[in-house]
């Protein structure tokens, strides 16, 4: 009895609605550096979870990003890694594994480096938002924000 309610419940629209919310959206979090508001440098927009450029070229990401002291790390920490892996291992195939492991523990942390990187340059966080794209969940946030919407209309507008 308890599945029958469970399989309607599922088969109905709420199964498609679901479906759709949780295939399409994807979280955001805004952050805001209040003091001088300039809509391009004080409003940072983040895609939540895992970062593909991080993984792929970690050490390049973090310098696109600004990131000078996680690109340092970076690259102390695979080298670390590949010397270990030379220095431990004698079989050829622990060192690029050992790397791979590396690679995907910097795309796994890339979102938690930036807000870390983010913090310390003075920026707050403001709001989590979901959406389908950066500009999408920016705009939901300053559609329920009119102050900051018409702040940074206002400094656009002298620029």
């Amino acid at each position: 009895m308890k599945y029958r309610r469970l399989k309607a419940f599922l088969a109905g629209h709420s199964k498609n609605l679901w479906y759709n919310q949780l295939n399409n959206m994807r979280i955001f979090t805004i952050y805001l550096r209040r003091h001088g508001l300039d809509p391009v440098k004080d409003v940072v927009v983040l895609k939540d979870g895992f970062s593909w450029p991080a993984f792929l070229a970690g050490s390049l990401w973090a310098l696109w990003h600004h990131m000078w002291w996680v690109a340092l790390g970076l690259v102390i920490g695979a080298g670390i890694i590949n010397g270990l892996g030379s220095l431990l291992f004698s079989d050829p195939y622990s060192p690029p594994v050992l790397a791979a492991a590396f690679a995907l523990l910097s795309g796994l942390l890339a979102h938690d480096l930036r807000v870390w990187t983010l913090e310390r340059q003075g920026f707050v966080l403001s709001a989590v938002v979901s959406a389908d794209h950066s500009e999408d969940a920016l705009r939901r946030y300053l559609d329920d924000d009119a102050d900051l919407a018409n702040e940074i209309n206002r400094v656009e507008s002298r620029t």
